[in-house]
């Protein structure tokens, strides 16, 4: 895989974020640290629970992108990593302009979001109807649905290992 590809496939970043527990008007702050075509690692003290049902709302200028994701691993007082439903070439579109949104606008400040909310899909287990080709290269959406053999401290080693090695491949 070129550079090139590489860099739009998986992104180091740190975009504040708000997140709206259910019931609470004030949200609670974190930062998404990573994100790929698949997913992203939020790390907030409060993070939602394994399985939750989650919309991402990203807002810059007049750009609105709302995506539709799950929480594959939480970890207490530290974070959680997304994943983003991508059943249709409508979600996966949508994944699309949320990170092109974010690298196309260098300088600008966007505003993330996070709710909760349950998906609509009767598959409990996953966001995606079958792995793609696509999918099976994206290394930060393979570590968050394979993430129950980890600790969390071996998880969050594996997370800064992967940035470190993205960083040295695009440069």
């Amino acid at each position: 895989m070129s550079a090139e590809r590489r860099e739009h496939r998986r992104f180091k970043l740190n975009v504040p974020v708000e997140i709206y527990p259910e019931g609470h008007e004030t949200p609670f702050r974190g930062a998404t640290t990573d994100l790929s075509l698949g997913g992203c690692y939020v790390e907030s003290e409060s993070p939602f629970p394994e399985n939750s049902g989650i919309v991402l709302c990203l807002k810059v200028d007049e750009i609105e992108v709302h995506a539709e994701g799950m929480v594959r691993v939480m970890h207490p007082g530290f974070g959680m990593g997304i994943e983003f439903a991508s059943r249709t070439q409508e979600q996966r579109d949508q994944v699309g302009t949320f990170i092109g949104s974010l690298t196309s606008r260098p300088g600008v400040v966007p505003q993330l979001t996070i709710s909760p909310r349950a998906l609509t899909a009767a598959n409990d287990h996953g966001a995606t109807e079958s792995p793609s080709a696509a999918d099976s290269e994206d290394s930060l959406l393979e570590l968050l649905r394979h993430h129950e053999a980890l600790s969390q401290e071996e998880f969050l080693q594996e997370l800064r290992g992967q940035r470190s090695s993205e960083e040295v491949a695009s440069s």
